[in-house]
């Protein structure tokens, strides 16, 4: 593994920075700071600490060890109390976690967490944003995540109503604007395919940032799937899946694979889908 692939990376997509590390089986930790949001931990890259929300997608090293770090060090920073979102079959365990360190460092970390079940309502972390868990399949319970930008529109039957006669209506309870949300930022975590397919909010949002851990025989696509991970093979087959997305970011490779490896392996996407695409943490 080339040694930069250990160290955060950030890109610009879609107006928003993201930026972060992700390497199969050592550490994935992303964040976008206009939110203040991280997906995962990682082992607590030095920049997520800034970030008072994080989205957990599952319960594998490599992907959460680092939570107890960003708790700790938020406190000890007297930074304003972190909330995870995590999904609810391994809530318990993380709590425990974290209690565990807070009595091996002889203090008491307090955790504030929500559990998100896919296919709910969300919550609105921030205003103007709402956080969503999506199903996701992979080896431990997991879950995935969309980020919606919520607007208010003016009703069809309102528009070109003046503004002192919309204010009338306003002031008289008429309900003259609906609530729209956007699918802006969707990320995946480590998950079979299935898990695209079978999500219109992951196929819709403008950025989707999901796993490419393989990319040659060395590893087939279907035991890919058995270890709940993609391959490179089935995203080039089923690449009509992300028609929808304005960028796709894909992480999470193997260590196995070099820089030349991963470069030389996009070349193989069909073009629409190469034009926009980036190998987060390749060739920064």
């Amino acid at each position: 593994m080339r040694l930069g692939r250990g160290t955060p990376s950030k890109i610009t997509v879609a107006g928003y920075e993201i930026c972060g590390v992700s390497v199969a089986a050592v550490e994935t930790c992303l964040w976008v700071p206009s939110l203040s949001l991280a997906f995962d931990s990682g082992r607590c890259p030095r920049g997520v600490i800034g970030m008072r929300y994080m989205a957990v997608t599952h319960g594998h090293c490599d992907h959460i060890h680092g939570l107890p770090l960003h708790l700790a060090t938020r406190n000890l920073q007297h930074l304003p109390t972190p909330l995870y979102f995590l999904p609810a079959p391994i809530k318990d365990d993380v709590h425990d976690l974290v209690k565990a360190v807070g009595k091996l460092e002889h203090c008491r970390l307090e955790m504030d967490s929500v559990s998100l079940k896919p296919g709910g309502d969300g919550v609105e972390f921030k205003k103007g944003w709402v956080i969503r868990a999506i199903h996701t399949q992979h080896t431990v319970p997991s879950q995935g995540y969309v980020i919606l930008q919520k607007r208010k529109k003016l009703k069809k039957e309102f528009l070109g109503t003046p503004g002192k006669e919309l204010a009338r209506l306003k002031k008289d309870g008429v309900e003259v604007e609906r609530v729209i949300q956007t699918p802006e930022i969707a990320y995946t975590g480590d998950t079979k395919l299935d898990a695209i397919r079978e999500s219109d909010l992951f196929r819709k949002a403008r950025v989707l940032i999901t796993e490419m851990t393989f990319l040659d025989n060395a590893c087939s696509p279907e035991d890919a799937a058995q270890f709940g991970h993609i391959h490179l093979d089935e995203i080039i087959d089923n690449s009509s899946l992300f028609c929808e997305n304005e960028h796709v970011i894909f992480t999470h490779f193997s260590a196995r694979y070099s820089d030349c490896d991963i470069q030389s392996a996009f070349t193989r996407l069909p073009k629409d889908l190469r034009e926009k695409s980036i190998a987060f943490g390749i060739g920064a």
